[in-house]
């Protein structure tokens, strides 16, 4: 089968050459369920990746017009707060992701 038939799963799935287990994907106590349906790891990497954007977020909401006048680093992290928590979170949860992968059955 040719990879554009493949769904992004299955896709995934054979370029890190393991095989995926569609019944598996839908147990409730199976090899793919998460700690009360939450991924611990991206909950981790999420509030890590928010952490640093957060001072800049108070002072512009402390300050009137929501524009700081004299910016620090942190100010300016937060300008860009999109872009930094998506980078920090993959990346973070790349790395938690690596400790602990899937076993599937081959």
């Amino acid at each position: 089968m040719e990879l554009h038939h493949l769904t992004a799963t299955e896709a995934a799935a054979r370029f890190r050459r393991r095989e995926l287990s569609p019944v598996d994907l839908f147990k409730l106590e199976g090899p793919y369920t998460y700690s009360g349906g939450v991924n611990p790891r991206a909950v981790i990497a999420l509030v890590i990746a928010v952490l640093p954007v957060i001072p800049g977020f108070l002072r512009a909401a402390t300050t009137p017009g929501g524009t700081v006048a004299n910016p620090t680093f942190l100010d300016s992290l937060y300008t860009y707060a999109w872009f930094v928590t998506f980078g920090l979170s993959f990346t973070i949860y790349l790395a938690l992701a690596r400790t602990h992968s899937v076993q599937t059955r081959s």
